[in-house]
């Protein structure tokens, strides 16, 4: 019955759980086994995911809990990046336009990569992908790291958490958010199958998840927001 609780759950934390099970963990292997990297090397680029996500989340801790930023706009920011490297993440391999079997709509991301792959090859760095890859995987990461601490704050000065415990509400909300991990490889290969085996579909869930944050961002009353309410009515009870 708390608003505030199923909007941080469904907007913002089973969307992130499903981009750490069913993108990093499901289809990045696949993309890059796609695009010709061996073994070693997709592991060493899933290290990078968890190296980017400890450092952020060391400092995104510190900054909600001991800076006191707001963490709405943190988790916000967390689903911006996310969102942003997943769809940097389905640009590749669409170097060539797309086919007939995709919406039309969808077709300035293909020649968004073809721009991209032109700009790295003629000034000497290659194909696009291999950037587009790590790039995509450290926002990732990041947006992992921004989400892990703030949400928690955000969850324990909910009016539920207050009413029945912190440690009880926690623990309901990471038992609930896990959902995102079970059904998370369920959402991927679905969009894989969308669309051809392609990492647009891989894009196409970046997009929701930013227009989900913003849902957030919108509705979402931040914790700081809801501490001046109670200290204004404790001081007309005063």
């Amino acid at each position: 019955r708390d608003g505030e609780f199923m909007r941080t759950l469904l907007l913002v934390g089973v969307i992130g759980k499903i981009a750490v099970s069913g993108v990093v963990m499901f289809s990045i292997p696949l993309i890059l086994s796609a695009q010709g990297f061996p073994p070693e090397e997709i592991g060493q680029a899933l290290m990078i995911y968890y190296i980017a996500s400890i450092v952020v989340t060391k400092y995104s801790a510190r900054m909600v809990d001991y800076l006191g930023a707001n963490s709405r706009n943190v988790l916000f920011f967390s689903a911006l990046v996310g969102g942003l490297g997943m769809m940097l993440l389905g640009l590749v391999g669409l170097d060539q336009k797309l086919s007939g079997t995709f919406p039309s709509i969808l077709a300035p991301l293909s020649h968004l990569a073809v721009l991209l792959d032109g700009f790295f090859v003629g000034h000497g760095f290659g194909q696009s992908n291999t950037f587009l890859i790590i790039a995509g995987i450290v926002l990732a990461g990041m947006s992992n790291g921004l989400l892990a601490a703030p949400v928690m704050t955000h969850i324990d000065m909910t009016e539920v958490a207050n009413s029945y415990g912190n440690k009880a509400v926690a623990a309901t909300y990471l038992f609930l958010e896990r959902g995102g991990h079970v059904v998370g490889p369920i959402v991927a290969s679905y969009l894989l199958v969308i669309f051809g085996q392609s990492a647009l579909g891989i894009a196409i869930f970046g997009l929701v998840s930013i227009i989900l944050g913003g849902l957030f961002l919108l509705t979402s009353n931040s914790p700081g927001e809801r501490k001046n309410e109670l200290a204004r009515g404790f001081e007309k009870k005063g």
